[in-house]
């Protein structure tokens, strides 16, 4: 995807979620999620306010969405958890890295058409991580097409966890744009998501 492109069809996005801006413009700038310094990421400039979850949902560092003339529309979230009862970072990181494709199973009475995109267990920063993707179909939204892209970090008390989601028409279309125009920001974000050990 060219820069031109990314720019052309962003300058006439619609904002939303707490997320707003007057231009498009390139670049990246990385940004810190909650009160930990050693943990940032790198977003578009075209990404001027987060919504964050605040004292109700102290969970979510941080959420936007964007929408894109003929490429539907992006929603990103960075949730932080602690670990389940009787797991730590050790049985967590390895449960994940067995099945790290699991984490994107989607099902449910209005999801059909799963079809898994690929996934992978490695490191970042020496943390265990994983990456997971899949496209399907849920007939309970507005846009029914939908890629699901994941990103988990295991650190040394929280579980640290990115997810993309993008929207179209129906699925075809959302892979389409998922692959044609999302990715390349979706990859990025993914690059960037740092967390301190």
């Amino acid at each position: 995807m060219t820069e031109w492109r990314f720019a052309t069809a962003l300058a006439a996005c619609v904002i939303v979620f707490g997320v707003s801006t007057s231009s498009a413009q390139d670049g990246w700038r990385t940004v810190v999620l909650g009160s930990n310094p050693d943990v940032t990421i790198s977003l578009p400039l075209v990404v001027v306010d987060l919504h964050r979850g605040g004292v109700e949902r102290p969970d979510v560092l941080m959420a936007f969405s964007l929408s894109a003339i003929g490429e539907g529309d992006l929603f990103c979230q960075v949730n932080r958890v602690t670990f389940p009862a009787g797991f730590n970072q050790a049985s967590v990181a390895t449960t994940f890295a067995n099945a790290p494709d699991k984490l994107c199973n989607k099902a449910g009475p209005t999801i059909s058409g799963a079809n898994p995109l690929g996934s992978k267990s490695f490191t970042q920063n020496d943390l265990a991580a994983t990456r997971c993707f899949t496209s399907y179909t849920d007939s309970a939204k507005e846009s029914p097409g939908v890629v699901h892209s994941q990103m988990t970090i295991v650190a040394d008390s929280h579980i640290y966890t990115l997810v993309c989601v993008a929207s179209h028409e129906d699925q075809d279309a959302a892979e389409t744009s998922w692959f044609l125009f999302w990715e390349d920001t979706d990859e990025e974000m993914h690059r960037s998501f740092f967390v301190g050990r």
